[in-house]
């Protein structure tokens, strides 16, 4: 209990970060984003969160010999809006920019029953299920992925700029009051109805947002992508969920060697991660509404609070000469110059959160 500990360090070869990792589906389906992300395995020691593969050639190859190319928007994330029939067999093929071939062999086309909902529960958290249902009981192995769009409001609404020297009115193509920000899901959400009567899938929890989240703090909406697997996908992904998420004392289940389908053609010896499928996809789309949450925050900045120049032309005109405060109506006062107050630039302008002001198109 009370002996010396000294760090250990073990040895394992650094041909291990030269090891490819694909991950991705060969979504089929009318104008279908495929997404592709391509890393290398990082070494022990490295703290990075991704070792991205940029600059590589992906594209996704017909039995009949169509190829559809996916370009590059970041490093090492591949995409494209396709559109793939059912009826076809796909592979995928990459060639990376040191000349590196890997390619998987022609896929079917899992099939994928559509999503019956997507629905939310206002608990300690948000907690938001999908439910589903094969009525021929043939997809027993499913796989989900998301995309959440929310809508945030910067603290204090303005209309106001300070503009050399002048206070002036900002178009409402200007404004900075209503920001949207969006990410991916980045966790493995995997389920089987192996064990069950039918091929019913009830409450599956594909997301928690946490009590207060500035994502459920004016509007929040969730794209759900709903996957159908073979069991051997299954297997590859029920694999890597325990040795990325799952493993981190002796009694959580140990690595385990990861049972891919691609290989790399120049060295078919040459190991590689990933487990491609090709599936028609089923997507849903649903909203949440603070208003609709119970005794939820909205999130706003406790720090925001707008200061009162005494001196209104004078004192405005020093306070935001740092760039770091602007002019705000003293709400709820409205028009008259002795309303007007200062307050920081970051209380008024929701980018400073990350977000941006264009409203996507689908948003309602």
């Amino acid at each position: 209990m009370y002996s010396c500990k000294k760090p250990y360090t073990p040895d394992i070869s650094e041909a291990v970060n030269s090891i490819l990792v694909v991950e991705g589906t060969i979504a089929v389906g009318a104008d279908v984003e495929n997404r592709f992300l391509l890393s290398r395995l990082r070494i022990l020691l490295d703290t990075s969160l991704n070792y991205p593969e940029p600059g590589a050639a992906v594209r996704i190859e017909s039995e009949s010999g169509q190829n559809w190319t996916l370009q590059e928007n970041a490093d090492g994330n591949y995409s494209a809006n396709l559109s793939l029939t059912p009826n076809g067999k796909y592979k995928l093929k990459i060639t990376t920019d040191g000349g590196k071939q890997y390619e998987t062999g022609f896929l079917e086309v899992k099939s994928t029953p559509a999503i019956d909902s997507v629905t939310w529960e206002d608990n300690d958290d948000l907690n938001i299920y999908v439910h589903s249902h094969d009525p021929s009981n043939n997809t027993k192995y499913y796989r989900w992925e998301f995309r959440e769009t929310w809508e945030y409001h910067a603290s204090f609404e303005t209309n106001l700029r300070f503009e050399n020297g002048q206070i002036i009115f900002l178009s409402p193509a200007d404004q900075t009051y209503a920001c949207w920000s969006n990410s991916a899901s980045s966790s493995i959400i995997i389920g089987n109805t192996t064990a069950l009567s039918e091929d019913k899938v009830s409450y599956q929890l594909i997301q928690k947002l946490p009590r207060p989240d500035v994502r459920a703090s004016f509007k929040y909406s969730i794209l759900v992508r709903q996957y159908g697997l073979p069991e051997q996908a299954y297997e590859f992904w029920s694999i890597l969920r325990k040795n990325t998420e799952l493993t981190g004392s002796l009694f959580d289940p140990q690595p385990s060697q990861l049972p891919g389908n691609i290989s790399c053609i120049n060295d078919p010896a040459e190991p590689v991660i990933g487990f491609i499928s090709a599936g028609i996809v089923a997507e849903k789309r649903m909203y949440v509404l603070n208003k609709d949450l119970m005794n939820w925050s909205s999130n706003m900045d406790s720090t925001c609070k707008p200061i009162l120049p005494e001196l209104v032309s004078e004192s405005i005109a020093i306070m935001v000469a740092d760039n770091s405060y602007g002019p705000v109506y003293y709400w709820p006062s409205i028009i008259p110059p002795e309303h007007l107050a200062v307050a920081k630039k970051n209380c008024m302008d929701c980018r400073s959160k990350g977000g941006t002001t264009t409203k996507p198109p689908y948003w309602q």
